[in-house]
Formats: structure tokens, sequence, C-alpha cells
């Protein structure tokens, strides 16, 4: 039971159990970049969830190897797995997208990933937003810091490699 400011993370791998709350603090572009060097497993009935932001918000899980997401979880941003599938427990709600370079994506049961699922705070998102731009195939992050949380700026550009 965490909450986040917008800004990018770099975490080795994780377990995640509970709620991972992520605060826009008001900002309808506000962007969370999570990069793993290793897995993301989610466990059962966990959740990620956006608050004070809006349609332009946009939420990025960039995985080194695997992600895994447990059983009646509600999920929150766009995963980008890299050396497996991104495999999914039934009864997940994910509003973003499960994108695998190297394998496939498996969903079990009834599962409702893609954009047309977003609700609350980002309703109507593309879910391809977050206060970023792609320009000549670099990401280039806008100004949507605030609280004085300031992104890590080396690994912003990891996301188009």
């Amino acid at each position: 039971n965490l909450t986040l400011g917008p800004g990018v993370y770099s975490v080795s791998a994780t377990d995640f159990t509970g709620t991972l709350t992520l605060d826009g603090a008001g900002n309808a572009n506000a962007l969370w970049v999570f990069l793993f060097a290793s897995s993301l497993t989610t466990a059962s009935s966990s959740d990620v969830i956006v608050e004070n932001a809006g349609a332009g918000a946009g939420v990025y899980w960039v995985v080194g190897s695997s992600a895994d997401l447990g059983s009646n979880s509600v999920f929150a941003g766009n995963i980008l797995a890299n050396t497996a599938a991104a495999n999914t427990g039934t009864n997940i709600t994910d509003c973003g997208r499960l994108l695998t370079e190297t394998a496939s994506v498996t969903l079990a049961g009834n599962d409702a990933i893609g954009i047309g699922n977003c609700s609350g705070n980002l309703a109507n998102s593309s879910g391809l937003s977050g206060g970023g731009t792609l320009v000549n195939g670099t990401f280039v992050a806008a100004a949507y810091v605030s609280n004085g949380q300031v992104p890590e700026p080396g690994t912003v550009p990891l996301l188009c490699g």
C-alpha cells in the first residue's frame, strides 16, 4: 500500500502485493515510468490505481524479462515485457496494453485488457499519453513534474531501446 507521484522509478524485480496508488497531483498529463531490470509479478487481488490525473496521463511498465499479473487484479498501464510472455491470471482488468518483444501474450479467463477499459481518472485515455512525445524515435518527457519529484533523466531514453 504505497502512493507515488509522477516520475521514473527503477526496480530490479518485484513481487507486487496490495494497492499501488499513482497520484497525479492534479496534472491531467502525469507520467509514470517503471523500469524493471528483471520481472514483474503481481499477487492475486493486487491493484494499481491512478488518481488526480486525466485522460492525458500515462503509465508504462518496462520489464526486462516477464510480467505476470495475478487473478482478480485491477492494473493501470502499458506493460512492455522483453524476454518472456506477459501472462495474466483470470478476471484481470487492465487499462493499457500488454506487449512483448520476443514471446506471445497469454490471457486466461475473463480478462478485460485494452484502452477501452479505462475508467475514472483515465477515462477516454489513448493509453499512449503521459506528458511525453516521440521525436525521431526518442522519447522526450514534457514538463509534468510537480511537488519537487524529479525523474532520473538517464532512464527516460530506455523506453525506446
